[in-house]
């Protein structure tokens, strides 16, 4: 209703120029799913919560259900305590979609959530994962609104919430970084910075209780010259789909402080 052609050209050219900016800084798709065969070892499944996905799950077939979830369950609990493996109504609840379009925001809801402590209890849960056939969805803590929160796009997933994993492992003022596990939170590492008078001004969004690294991995953006989050991430340390462990970066190097 604003759009002036005189002053600001033709509307068709507009919008194709703005949806050209869109999809190149923050990628999308018009596809809700895509499946990502990668030889014998996985299919990744990419989602998209941004545009079609995020009107309704999306719905890729047998292959992708649980084949025995209740066993995957036990063997959760068995690697993380019973007390971290969450199933009730009440427990899901805390995993929908708040913001869902669809009229049954549940049908976003996961099965259930597994919480581990350790990078070993997330590769003993891949791998017990894959002995049951029970998919996962992992979040760092679920909370970076904007870019999709804690839902699942998938029915019938079992949520890997990391929120338990928040050490702060190390912060070097001298290099200007930070080592994090998933589940720390903006305000976490600010209180961090400022209780140990560490001389680093933090890259935050707009709220604070969304992990760091997360809102890195979604693309969020920040107030600052680093304000470009992904960007800025030097190394990661992955669980991949079998279990085993890869390290990336030059902190994959023993001894590596650069």
């Amino acid at each position: 209703q604003n759009h002036q052609p005189a002053k600001e050209g033709e509307w068709n050219l507009r919008r194709a120029a703005a949806m050209q900016v869109y999809r190149e800084w923050m990628p999308v798709s018009d596809e809700p799913w895509k499946a990502y065969p990668i030889g014998t070892l996985a299919t990744l499944y990419r989602t998209e919560s941004r545009l079609l996905g995020r009107t309704r799950p999306a719905d890729i077939g047998t292959a992708f259900r649980a084949a025995d979830p209740d066993a995957a369950l036990k063997a959760f609990a068995d690697i993380v305590g019973a007390g971290h493996v969450h199933r009730s109504d009440d427990d899901r609840i805390g995993y929908h979609d708040a913001f869902s379009p669809a009229a049954d925001p549940a049908s976003y809801g996961p099965l259930a959530a597994v919480a581990p402590a350790s990078t070993e209890q997330v590769q003993a849960i891949v791998k017990a994962a894959n002995v049951h056939g029970v998919p996962l969805w992992p979040i760092s803590r679920g909370k970076n609104f904007g870019y999709g929160g804690a839902a699942p796009r998938i029915p019938g997933i079992v949520m890997l919430d990391l929120v338990r994993m928040n050490r702060i492992i190390e912060v070097d003022a001298d290099q200007g970084y930070a080592i994090l596990e998933p589940g720390v939170g903006f305000d976490q590492l600010f209180n961090h910075l400022v209780d140990n008078r560490i001389p680093l001004w933090m890259s935050a969004p707009a709220h604070t209780w969304g992990s760091v690294v997360g809102n890195a991995l979604e693309r969020g953006v920040g107030y600052t010259p680093y304000g470009e989050h992904a960007s800025k991430i030097c190394g990661m340390e992955i669980v991949l789909p079998d279990g085993s462990l890869l390290r990336t970066g030059m902190g994959a190097m023993a001894d590596s402080k650069t």
